[in-house]
């Protein structure tokens, strides 16, 4: 296996399943946030000597795993071996095992999970299919829970731009300044990176998109079934609701001080952070507007993105948001909308409807990503000819995208924009055409 150079030093990685695609596991793309760097924005990582044998993947940020027997444990998580840590601010680069003559556009992902759960190397995802058309592919990891997102007045204190929260935000900016600052190492460019998401995923680029701090990190966005799951009463996340789940974890833990609760040991921490959420019955552990990490809100229609990138947005006919799965939908079909008003480029929607064989489930939240990565043969599902076929389209269009912008390309059907004369999704589902009706 080839040997990289990064700003760290050395790096080997491992093959491919796939000829010609080598993966470099765990690279650190900050120092571990524990002890006193516990509920602080990352610090860049330190240096090593020698070569880092980058062949396994990393610890998951801390949480609690699916029952096995549950929908999504049985979907996505049965038989996992992902073991927990504070040490968890790891990425992995899927790339040519030859350097390319060019550099390749890049694909970073970042995994959904409510901001409470998930990791970048979940079985359901895999950069190979990527690879394999042309495109680098980065996966990323970032604290989740009250790890990634205590606000507290204690800890604006020793902020010196006087906000805290919103670190596991930082996280996955910290990942974007390695992926520019090492990218080419690995045949990508850094100038055409494009980032995306699904559930918390998109929620994450949706942050990014109107973070100061993330502009020129990043040069197209993917938002899959996420834009609309930032409110509670059609408000952005509020700083008030983190100091109140802060207040209750902090008597759950026992603790007065910040100190106090940087020295709860991690497990029992997660466990208290579970019992506060699931007592509020709404997601407690998220990223809020605090005017600096993310400056404005996310879902006034007046107020765009701070950049106007290229955008694909999405959702599933099955969603999560209401009974009938349509809210996302709509949401999607929103942004699509206002960034016309806003006189942004216009957005290409897609509206995911196969109804997923095996059981009734249908296109339920995350159902599209066995087929965007090319992993159906990984679920469990009996999958037929036409979903092999239907997989193959889709990541042909997503590659096409982070490429040029433009989803389209040599033996697809025709994927318009997003108008006012043509208010087009793509519908992939048992067919796939355009439509110009939303429900």
């Amino acid at each position: 296996m080839s040997i990289r150079q990064t700003r760290c030093g050395l790096i080997r990685g491992v093959p491919g399943r796939q000829p010609g695609v080598e993966i470099f596991k765990g690279i650190p793309f900050a120092q571990p946030p524990k002890g006193a760097l516990r509920f602080c924005p990352p610090q860049p990582p330190k240096k090593w000597e020698g070569i880092y044998e980058a062949d396994r993947y990393a610890p998951v940020a801390w949480q609690q795993f699916f029952d096995p027997d549950s929908f999504y444990g049985n979907e996505f998580y049965r038989d996992h071996d992902f073991v927990c840590d504070e040490d968890c601010l790891y990425l992995n680069v899927f790339t040519p095992e030859k350097m390319p003559e060019t550099p390749l556009p890049v694909f970073v992902w970042i995994h959904g999970g409510a901001f409470m759960h998930g990791n970048s190397h979940e079985k359901e995802f895999d950069g190979e299919v990527f690879v394999q058309k042309g495109v680098v592919y980065v996966s990323i990891q970032y604290r989740t829970g009250a790890l990634g997102f205590l606000t507290h007045p204690q800890l604006e204190a020793e902020s010196e731009e006087g906000v805290s929260g919103n670190y596991g935000i930082l996280d996955q900016i910290a990942a974007l300044t390695w992926v520019r600052d090492n990218i080419a190492s690995f045949g990508g460019d850094p100038k055409n990176v494009t980032v995306a998401g699904q559930s918390a995923g998109c929620m994450s680029v949706q942050c990014l998109l109107h973070s100061r701090k993330a502009q020129g990190l990043f040069h197209r966005a993917v938002l899959q079934s996420g834009y609309g799951l930032m409110a509670q009463n059609g408000r952005d996340y509020t700083r008030e609701g983190g100091l109140w789940a802060a207040g209750q974890l902090m008597k759950k833990a026992g603790c007065t001080t910040i100190e106090e609760l940087r020295a709860v040991e991690a497990g029992k921490l997660k466990d208290l952070w579970y019992e506060v959420n699931d007592e509020a019955g709404r997601m407690c552990w998220v990223p809020h507007v605090d005017g600096v990490v993310i400056e404005d809100s996310m879902l006034h229609p007046d107020i765009p993105p701070l950049t106007d990138v290229d955008i694909l947005i999405g959702s599933t006919g099955d969603d999560i948001g209401c009974e009938d799965g349509h809210l996302l939908r709509q949401g999607a079909v929103l942004f699509a909308h206002n960034s016309l008003q806003n006189g942004r480029k216009p957005a290409y929607v897609y509206y995911f409807d196969r109804k997923l064989p095996g059981d009734t489930a249908g296109a339920f939240h995350t159902a599209e990503v066995w087929y965007e990565f090319g992993t159906l043969s990984r679920c469990w599902r009996p999958m037929t000819a036409w979903d092999y076929t239907l997989s193959d389209m889709m990541s042909s269009y997503f590659t096409n995208f982070v490429r040029t912008g433009n989803p389209n390309g040599e033996g697809l059907p025709h994927w318009p924009p997003y108008t006012k004369e043509e208010p087009a999704e793509m519908l992939l589902a048992d067919t796939v055409e355009v439509i110009t009706e939303t429900a």
